[in-house]
């Protein structure tokens, strides 16, 4: 994740002959232009827009879920020829997307180019039904990714149980069925509960 993310930002500062140095820093040209496609594909104002510091060092952004959505939703339907070419990537290797027993690797190689998803930090998810022309994002408020990936399991299926009756859910899911449940296990490892999206979705106009 995070080093694909540098690599691509020092790329793009020598294919610019911007610096390279500082790159990661808020106004240096790299991060000016990140600024502007986000802006750009969430839809969101500037004046909207929150900068803080990632994890890893470098500029991240503090939005509206419905502009991270949004975007997901344009990201998964666009005809932009860079944005198909990196959501072809995600699609034909989504092992590089996450890895070994995570849920977008899962969702990816399970239905290829019907979901598009991508873990956060902090309890985001976010992912695109391109078919649906549909983008979401949930995050969890105490950050818990556990509860994330169960959340969008269970809204991903109820979505589809109401907007695409005909799909076959556990096809659709593949091995990424296994989040719609987890246990919860004490200190001897015993089962003592599980995480499970609960409720119906509400649909608003």
């Amino acid at each position: 994740n995070c080093s694909g993310k540098h690599a691509g930002m020092m790329a793009l500062a020598r294919h610019h002959g911007w610096p390279v140095h500082g790159y990661e820093r808020a106004g240096h040209p790299v991060q000016d232009r990140m600024t502007e496609s986000m802006l750009e594909w969430t839809g969101v104002e500037r004046r909207a827009l929150s900068l803080g510091v990632d994890g890893c060092t470098v500029v991240c952004f503090a939005l509206p879920l419905t502009g991270m959505a949004l975007a997901y939703a344009r990201f998964g339907t666009s005809n932009d020829a860079p944005a198909a070419r990196l959501r072809g990537a995600m699609v034909e290797h989504p092992w590089l997307v996450a890895g070994t027993g995570r849920l977008c690797t899962d969702l990816m190689a399970a239905a290829p180019g019907q979901v598009i998803a991508k873990i956060g930090a902090e309890g985001v998810y976010s992912a695109a039904l391109p078919a649906l022309g549909l983008g979401l994002t949930l995050k969890i408020d105490s950050g818990e990714m556990r509860a994330a990936a169960v959340a969008l399991v269970g809204t991903l299926s109820r979505l589809l149980e109401v907007l695409a009756p005909d799909v076959s859910i556990p096809t659709m899911l593949g091995r990424a069925a296994r989040f719609a449940e987890l246990p919860i296990r004490n200190t001897r490892d015993e089962v003592t509960g599980s995480l499970r999206a609960a409720g119906a979705l509400r649909f608003h106009d």
